[in-house]
């Protein structure tokens, strides 16, 4: 893993699909805004981490 690259981001790598891959976002906490906030940043492309302290959410996810 590398450093938090927020500050970095130019808009034209944010353009394509292939360009968001590149990044990662996390999404700490799972439940009723979580998951779908994590799917609705997957769906566009961007690699995800979910974390949640529910056992039960991270083994269904």
């Amino acid at each position: 893993m590398g450093r938090a690259r927020g500050l970095d981001i130019k808009p034209e790598q944010l353009a394509t699909r292939e360009g968001r891959s590149k990044f990662v976002v996390c999404v700490v906490g799972l439940g009723r805004m979580g998951l779908p906030t994590a799917c609705l940043w997957a769906k566009a492309g961007f690699k995800v981490l979910g974390a949640d302290i529910n056992p039960l959410v991270v083994s269904a996810v």
